[in-house]
């Protein structure tokens, strides 16, 4: 049974938004019906930064994090805060290292860019790791997440919520490309920022505001945690370095849209603009889940916390415009995967494989067939997801685990691969193969032998990882050291698996032959590529300035830490 009731006019305004968009989405792609790839794939390069702003962040946030993000915010409070505003690091390393790069170089993808500094086996591999990534996390794990939506609104079963959802989506990802994905995007993104912030406003009314929260619950509100058991804030910075390099620099799914910019600086204010809202994340996701916790304190599946709160605030109408805007927030993710994922298949993989140059017309009709099997198999793999549950507690996975801990597990070494490519001329082809393969070998052992304590362990784990009784004595041993239990943290375990990644990168560097230095001089960074080219940055003084506008969401963002950090301090 629903746990939202819903009256007529909410289901209208549900279905008739569904139907708006997806006319949207499907018009742009009958326009765009003799599209080149460069149309097709990065919207003939015509993208202004607004749009590329909004859409960055409706493809970053989505129903795992209204759902997910929510139902940890329920459980550990504003701490999870730090992977909104923690952005101005990640952010900022993609802003001034990486993208200028991309863009000069007008690369279709950010594997091509990897195979420029290093070889072909560098880019396979990435474009495998990043395949397996946005289909496991991206559009399984999101769209779980909003079947799990659909069975809180209207019952539906969860393995109907996912077929639904993805075929909606498809229609128009599939026949539309980037253009219907990013203006889809940019409506989508008005609406879920709308819908969510009248639920925070409508939620802090009922409980008498944000200071009266505050005073109730203020731990809640404690964001500075050493040892945390999901956000410890050193573990998240240094692990900042270790996966944000990939998941916002070298990530084909945050990218894209960048690389389909009018001009460079519309692609870098593009993915500035992203970064002010991003600001406004917690802020519409974090404090509804405290809201949550402060109305129905004892709630068996958190991830449940957001459709109960919103069917309490919200009238007839405004119900269904907010599950409209959730609707909008997992579209948007699942749309910019199933882009990124086809244009990685049919740009790095299909086309070498068949020799077909880039700009051959039938490399767009190959990336609509295999958006299409991508699709399925996300929606194969999502109806599994239905059926999960967690090893220790019994209880249904929770989404923003599930996806934190894949997208965690991919981006050490790529994240290595990446930051030495561009900063330590030192660094081989030879190199970055062997930290991609070894790291993940590395990440599989140190997560069942290292940071899962033995009686955690399914049965069949322990069947297949520790057959003899040496290994169980040595799980048992490091258990004893308390790494299984104090730091069984998918951000320690990302820094861990990003040490030993760095390390592989460093030692098979200096026993390999490097290029020539002239030959990749380009691509390795110093101050001057932070510059953009006079051509391409246009008039309007300090408005027209990137660090103008930089330090302004660094001033913002330092604001915020240093006003929940005083609360902190004086309660």
């Amino acid at each position: 049974m629903p746990s939202i009731e819903l009256h007529f006019i909410d289901y209208v305004i549900f279905f008739l938004y569904m139907i708006l968009i997806l006319g949207l989405g499907v018009g742009l792609a009958v326009w765009k019906k003799k599209a080149t790839t460069r149309d097709y794939f990065l919207a003939g390069d015509q993208l202004p930064w607004y749009a590329i702003g909004a859409s960055i962040l409706a493809s970053n946030i989505s129903t795992e994090h209204f759902i997910g993000m929510m139902g940890w915010a329920y459980v550990y409070g504003f701490v999870v805060a730090h992977f909104e505003w923690g952005a101005w690091l990640t952010w900022s390393i993609a802003l001034w290292m990486f993208l200028p790069f991309y863009m000069r170089t007008r690369v279709f993808t950010i594997p091509e860019f990897i195979e420029k500094r290093f070889n072909r086996a560098s880019r396979v591999l990435l474009s495998i790791a990043s395949l397996v990534t946005y289909v496991t996390a991206l559009e399984a794990g999101v769209l779980y997440a909003g079947a799990k939506m659909l069975d809180a609104s209207f019952g539906l079963p969860l393995a109907w919520g996912v077929v639904i959802l993805g075929v909606a989506t498809g229609m128009y990802a599939i026949f539309g490309g980037l253009l219907s994905v990013v203006w889809t995007d940019f409506v989508q993104c008005l609406l879920f920022i709308f819908g969510g912030g009248m639920v925070t406003i409508l939620g802090l009314r009922e409980i008498g505001g944000l200071g009266q929260l505050m005073t109730d619950m203020p731990d809640k509100f404690y964001i500075y945690h050493l040892s945390h058991d999901k956000c410890p804030i050193a573990g998240y910075y240094i692990c900042c370095i270790f996966v944000g390099a990939y998941y916002m620099s070298s990530n084909q799914f945050m990218m894209q849209r960048c690389l389909g910019a009018r001009t460079q600086w519309d692609g870098r204010m593009g993915l500035l603009f992203s970064n002010y809202l991003k600001l406004l994340m917690p802020l519409i996701v974090v404090i509804p889940g405290i809201i949550a916790a402060r109305l129905f304190p004892n709630l068996e599946d958190p991830d449940q916390a957001y459709p109960i709160l919103v069917s309490k605030l919200l009238g007839p109408g405004m119900l269904g415009l907010l599950l409209a805007a959730l609707a909008a927030a997992m579209m948007s993710t699942v749309s910019s995967a199933l882009n990124s994922a086809s244009t990685l298949l049919t740009m790095d993989l299909f086309a070498p494989w068949a020799r077909l140059k880039d700009d051959d017309p039938r490399l767009v009709g190959y990336g609509k067939w295999f958006s299409t099997l991508l699709l399925v198999v996300g929606i194969v793999l999502g109806i599994g997801y239905s059926r999960l549950t967690d090893p220790v507690t019994g209880a249904p996975y929770p989404v923003f685990s599930l996806i934190m801990n894949i997208f965690f597990f991919i981006g050490p070494p790529l994240s290595i691969v990446f930051l030495a490519g561009i900063l330590w001329a030192r660094a081989t082809g030879a190199a970055a193969v062997w930290t991609m393969v070894t790291g993940y070998f590395w990440a599989l052992f140190s997560q069942y032998y290292v940071f899962t304590p033995y009686d955690s362990l399914p049965q069949w784990v322990r069947n297949v990882f520790l057959p003899t009784s040496a290994l169980i004595d040595f799980k048992q041993w490091v258990d004893g050291t308390t790494l299984a239990t104090d730091f069984n943290n998918f951000l320690y375990v990302a820094t861990w698996n990003g040490a030993f990644s760095l390390i592989v990168m460093i030692v098979v560097s200096l026993l390999t032959k490097p290029k020539p230095r002239e030959q990749i001089a380009h691509l390795l960074w110093t101050p001057s590529v932070m510059r953009i080219d006079a051509d391409a940055t246009g008039k309007g003084g300090s408005t027209r300035s990137l660090v103008f506008w930089w330090i302004g969401v660094m001033l913002l963002t330092a604001m915020l830490y240093a006003y929940f950090g005083w609360f902190q301090l004086t309660h």
